[in-house]
């Protein structure tokens, strides 16, 4: 059972400590909608590393991966057919990855800069960090194109994605 540990320095008002908090992985899962497609679905197989300080941003770090292969969109002939050379290649390019370069804060919200890798295209992206006693959230919009993965080559493709990582209680 992969289990990664989330250490936040959490900045609670009146107790002022840290608290330590346990990832569920097993659980996680990357749910996307191809916005003008009209097609969702999940990617499971979710491995994290996740370093989040609000009193220090600048040593926080969120870096993972998404196995590909285990992209679901309900429909087993558009799933092969997503994973084959002409979308994502995930024989070729089994895992999406993420990595933060810049972990910051704007009017309350914490938000994720970094590289995401999907297939051979790697992209700047800004995630959205919500973090609950029950689980971490990062959302994101991309553009599928800009990576090569959508079904429309060159026009716009909207990707609504978000990153579900539950909390061991």
């Amino acid at each position: 059972m992969r289990k990664i540990f989330l250490f936040v320095l959490a900045s609670m008002p009146i107790l002022g400590f840290s608290q330590e908090l346990a990832l569920d992985t097993d659980n996680a899962r990357v749910n996307f909608d191809f916005v003008s497609e009209g097609v969702a679905g999940t990617v499971g197989g979710v491995e994290a590393t996740i370093s989040f300080n609000p009193l220090d941003l600048a040593n926080s770090k969120i870096e993972g991966t998404a196995d590909v292969t285990t992209l679901s969109t309900g429909n087993n002939t558009r799933d092969k057919n997503l994973k084959s050379g002409s979308f994502f290649d995930a024989d070729k390019y089994p895992t999406m990855k993420f990595k933060s370069t810049l972990l910051k804060s704007k009017g309350g919200k914490y938000f994720a800069e970094g590289d995401l890798t999907i297939a051979s295209v790697t992209q700047p992206v800004l995630f959205e960090i919500t973090l609950t006693d029950r689980e971490m959230l990062l959302t994101t919009l991309i553009n599928a194109s800009d990576f090569k993965v959508s079904p429309k080559k060159e026009d716009k493709s909207d990707v609504s994605i978000t990153v579900t990582i539950p909390m061991n209680q």
